[in-house]
């Protein structure tokens, strides 16, 4: 829907068992606009042979994965909340019958 790809290091495929994707929102102080940031949080493959709880020692692999097209106007890694909501808005619009 929002067209995000990533690869994660030291794993067979995309999407990990107990991976999560996040949608951070984030605002600027300085000018008060809104962003959001995707990020992925995967137990990394020490976590899954050591079974071990997530913990400090120990935390999530954690990948910022960035929406293309806002490339020009990102700010860490996040995506203007205007260029967001549109995506959100066109993609279901397509699929919700009447609008």
């Amino acid at each position: 829907m929002l067209g995000l790809k990533w690869s994660l290091p030291d794993q067979p495929d995309q999407f990990p068992m107990g991976g999560t994707l996040a949608f951070e929102r984030l605002i600027n102080p300085a000018d008060g606009k809104r962003y959001v940031r995707t990020v992925l949080y995967y137990q990394t493959p020490l976590q899954m042979r050591s079974n071990a709880p997530l913990e400090l020692a120990h935390p999530p692999g954690r990948l910022v994965v960035k929406m293309p097209g806002c490339e020009k106007d990102e700010v860490d890694g996040a995506c203007p909340l205007t260029i967001v909501h549109k995506r959100f808005e066109a993609a279901f619009a397509a699929d919700c019958p009447g609008g």
